[in-house]
């Protein structure tokens, strides 16, 4: 059975991270953007190319 991967948008230090988990070996789709627009953009992005479901943990509501 193949790994279920997801894309988390949520909170981070300072603005916001996005991370696929598990990781996708060989691909490093984790990134930190200053802010949620730019963190739910990325988000779509690897959700078109790799077709992974994206979770939005920081209660602000991501267009995503």
């Amino acid at each position: 059975m193949a790994d279920l991967h997801t894309i988390v948008i949520c909170k981070a230090d300072v603005g916001y991270s996005v991370t696929v988990t598990p990781p996708v070996p060989g691909f490093d789709f984790d990134a930190n953007y200053p802010d949620l627009r730019k963190a739910a953009t990325f988000a779509r992005g690897v959700r078109r190319y790799r077709d992974f479901p994206i979770v939005d943990q920081t209660g602000e509501g991501a267009d995503v």
